[in-house]
């Protein structure tokens, strides 16, 4: 049985914000219906209706250390898959899916550890791939879906001002 997630696959729609006017006013948003942290300022590229972390330090929007941007869903008990049908990488990057308890995500440095953590995977691993993620959920239970990355500067090395990353779909299903 789908489980509805908001705005979770191509094409996705922006929120209407314009934090990034500098490559066309409106092209650059955040994804709509998704929760962001403050240091996440763009996920979404008008220019192809994109699930796209973006950075463009050589034109003033920052590197990203710890971006988060999920939504919660309330889950039932039972087991369920989640599908990410995952993009590419444009240059430095570090991005994990992530399922966990509680209020967020948890930090970058802690998705492997943390106890509120209960499925990821390493997407930067798997471009281009479309990857599944086995949910137990034991008792009715709130739960986070998202991404949590960071995005580097590569102007110096390679002369490309931007890096980003792309994802097609979030799909959530409840198979028993």
């Amino acid at each position: 049985t789908p489980v509805n997630l908001v705005n979770a696959k191509s094409p996705f729609t922006g929120d209407g914000s314009n934090p990034f006017p500098a490559l066309g006013a409106f092209r650059m948003q955040k994804v709509a219906g998704w929760t962001h942290s403050s240091n996440a300022i763009v996920s979404y590229d008008n220019n192809g209706k994109a699930f796209s972390l973006f950075i463009a330090p050589v034109w003033g929007l920052a590197p990203v250390g710890n971006g988060k941007v999920h939504q919660t869903v309330e889950l039932q008990q039972g087991h369920y898959v989640l599908k990410i049908r995952v993009g590419g990488a444009i240059g430095p990057c570090d991005v994990y899916g992530v399922i966990s308890r509680g209020t967020s995500l948890p930090d970058y440095s802690m998705v492997t550890t943390s106890p509120n953590t209960i499925s990821y995977i390493n997407l930067v691993e798997n471009q281009n791939k479309t990857i599944e993620l086995l949910v137990i959920v034991t008792e009715p239970t709130p739960v986070n879906i998202g991404v949590v990355y960071n995005l580097r500067d590569q102007y110096a090395a390679t002369g490309t001002p931007w890096t980003s990353f792309n994802t097609n779909a979030f799909e959530l299903t409840r198979v028993q």
